[in-house]
């Protein structure tokens, strides 16, 4: 502004702070030519203390301005892993494929179906990673404890393998119908034998896993540990389906 004042105005703040600031200048030309303008080598003990005290209260307002009042909120998978088992009912290694995202499935934020069928996206409550990668390394680490196989590994091992096991996560989200909320998960699983005899089918088994968890409310938090639930169900009847499908393999080979 004009006249050596300077206004300070402060968001979320209807007054505003003026600190004039008087300089005392002189034309020592002519007008339209360059003017100089004297500046005190020191300031004031008194000034110096009303710059800091206005800059305080500057960025104490600007970091009120900037800051949200409901904080996002990060989700993960997670529950107690089953016990270990020391007997292998195979003597091959297991690989776990990385589970596979449906492309309609909500990769960041927790999903809800309400009654009407719209789905719609919690902004504020965000899973911590990428849900098809924690449902993997869940399965992984609950099939290493199954004693299913004598090794089970993950894709980017190296290590030479018989079985496979792929996933792809067809529904997670959570759902309110008729004011009760719950958890859907909808897995697609395929078991895989490379080494099979030849005439022999190489597919162990396909399933399609489905899990409705009920909820204890609508809130987000506890639509996810419905989800959670389901997961840890899934992975239960998982680890059976194989020990079945790896008896009924074994009882055909013999044959």
């Amino acid at each position: 502004m004009g006249n050596g004042m300077v206004v300070l105005w402060f968001p979320g703040d209807s007054r505003c702070i003026a600190m004039i600031l008087r300089n005392h200048w002189q034309s020592r030309q002519a007008f339209g030519t360059s003017v100089n303008m004297k500046i005190p080598k020191r300031l004031s003990l008194n000034t110096a203390r009303t710059l800091f005290l206005i800059l305080s209260m500057f960025f104490l307002q600007v970091g009120c301005a900037l800051t949200t009042r409901d904080a996002i909120t990060y989700h993960t998978f997670n529950y107690p892993s089953p016990p270990t088992e020391k007997t292998s009912v195979s003597p091959d290694t297991l690989m776990v494929y990385h589970f596979l995202l449906d492309p309609e499935i909500e990769m960041h934020t927790l999903a809800i179906s309400c009654e009407k069928g719209s789905e719609k996206s919690i902004l504020k409550h965000r899973w911590q990673e990428n849900p098809a990668d924690m449902i993997t390394e869940l399965v992984l680490r609950d099939l290493k404890a199954s004693g299913l196989f004598a090794r089970t590994v993950d894709q980017l091992s190296t290590a030479r393998y018989r079985y496979a096991l792929e996933g792809l996560i067809r529904q997670l989200q959570g759902e309110i119908k008729n004011g009760k909320a719950f958890a859907r998960l909808v897995i697609e699983v395929s078991l895989m034998d490379f080494d099979a005899p030849l005439g022999m089918d190489k597919s162990l088994m396909r399933e399609t896993y489905r899990f409705e968890v009920p909820s204890v409310d609508s809130k987000p938090e506890s639509i996810v540990a419905a989800l959670n639930q389901a997961l840890k169900d899934f992975s239960t009847r998982l680890r059976t389906d194989i020990r079945a499908a790896l008896d009924r393999h074994s009882a055909k080979s013999k044959r």
